[in-house]
């Protein structure tokens, strides 16, 4: 007879935690994804964006885990369908490193990203973007082998939202958000 008494504890334990504004409910920090893909066959991470009326500004990174892959980045967002793809996380640095609004060195980018993350991607080969967002949106990102045979990969979403805040406070100067998501 204890039995719907200990599901009902649990499944309000379990709501508690997922409900903004109760208990421990916190922002999400980071969402991976680890396994296989191919040239055809992705692997992928999804996530629902609620930026909640302030910036939110997320980093995705495609990584190999093994020698012989070589990830090719795809976001989509799910609500208009935009795209975007990378192939080399040095190259979005560059990208961010190259704004007129925002002029920095490209190693000044990577620094600020490494002490963000905690470290860069593990191969110069591996995809990454990054993306401010303002409106509710829901994203994935696909991890393509870009050669042909099979890879084996991680993918991660990155909230890096407090640590461009902190830099702004500290430093006042510190390197602007990555670009506004298009659609935003």
């Amino acid at each position: 007879m204890k039995k719907p008494v200990f599901f009902l504890a649990v499944i309000f334990l379990f709501l508690l935690l997922l409900l903004p504004g109760l208990g421990f409910a916190q922002r999400m920090l980071n969402i991976s994804s680890a396994g296989d893909a191919t040239t055809s066959d992705p692997l992928v991470a999804c996530t629902i964006i609620r930026p909640e009326g302030q910036e939110l500004i997320l980093y995705f990174i495609a990584e190999a885990v093994t020698a012989n892959t070589d990830p090719y980045l795809i976001f989509q967002d799910l609500s208009t369908g935009f795209e975007e793809a990378n192939a080399s996380w040095m190259d979005h640095m560059q990208d961010l490193a190259d704004r007129e609004e925002d002029p920095r060195t490209l190693q000044q980018v990577i620094d600020f990203f490494e002490e963000t993350v905690g470290r860069s991607p593990n191969n110069p080969t591996d995809a990454a973007l990054s993306f401010t967002f303002i409106h509710n949106t829901s994203v994935c990102i696909f991890g393509y082998q870009e050669f042909v045979g099979e890879g084996k990969m991680n993918l991660h979403i990155v909230d890096i939202t407090d640590a461009f805040k902190l830099q702004k406070s500290n430093a006042g100067d510190g390197l602007a958000p990555p670009p506004m998501f298009p659609g935003q």
